[in-house]
């Protein structure tokens, strides 16, 4: 899918190794091996210790943690090209999150101790991560400043059609996505209630922008849902 959002998030906004030189990235891929993880297995847990970065190749990852009452809280979905596990190998922290198979997952994945050299050695990757992070850290900002600033309808809007980029696969009838997303798993990530997200939902659906059926949440009217993420109106 080809989209062009101003929302602040652009397809591949996670993939700092394709950012680099053909050479440098040919390097890095050389030194990554690849391992696989069936569909719910966890990549790691919280707490763990940073050992790894990771680049989705098949498959799509999630970021999560959970509350104090067992809740989870949804932080992001990683399709392919996505990185992933980077702030741990740099800070020589905990894991402050878990990662699991969505789907049946392939990843490539980078040693500490090959990161830690590349990290030294070339300013153009540090500067790569950098930017990747800063990307994360920013997004971070504009939820929590939401809250209280924009409008719960087009924070949705906006992950949604972020969402569709990444994960989306176009039909006749709309855009469906490749893995099924909750309401939870939608007010995790605009940081919205369920009971507001459900109401918004129940909203478009009547709109006819987007349809709910049998759990799944299938886009139907794409370019209003756009208009709607870029102008709030």
């Amino acid at each position: 899918m080809d989209r062009n959002l101003q929302t602040g998030e652009k397809d591949g906004a996670h993939n700092w190794i394709d950012t680099l030189s053909p050479a440098l990235r040919e390097r890095v891929h050389g030194l990554m091996g690849t391992r696989q993880y069936h569909r719910g297995e966890l990549v790691y847990r919280a707490g763990e210790p940073g050992n790894e970065i990771y680049q989705v190749i098949e498959g799509t990852t999630r970021i999560y943690t959970l509350t104090t009452d067992g809740r989870e809280l949804l932080y992001e979905l990683m399709p392919p090209g996505a990185c992933f596990g980077e702030s741990s190998l740099i800070d020589a922290q905990p894991r402050p999150h878990m990662a699991q198979a969505v789907t049946d997952v392939k990843l490539r994945v980078l040693e500490l101790a090959d990161f830690q050299a590349l990290w030294r050695e070339s300013p153009e990757l540090s500067h790569a991560v950098a930017l990747v992070l800063c990307r994360r850290t920013r997004r971070l900002y504009e939820i929590y400043e939401g809250v209280s600033l924009a409008a719960l309808s087009r924070r949705m809007a906006r992950r949604l059609c972020v969402l569709a980029d990444s994960i989306g696969e176009d039909r006749d009838d709309g855009v469906h996505f490749q893995i099924r997303l909750t309401q939870e798993d939608i007010g995790s990530l605009v940081a919205g209630s369920r009971q507001s997200v459900n109401k918004i939902l129940k909203q478009w659906q009547c709109d006819g922008l987007i349809n709910l059926a049998y759990g799944s949440l299938v886009i139907r009217q794409l370019a209003t849902l756009e208009q709607l993420a870029n102008t709030g109106e």
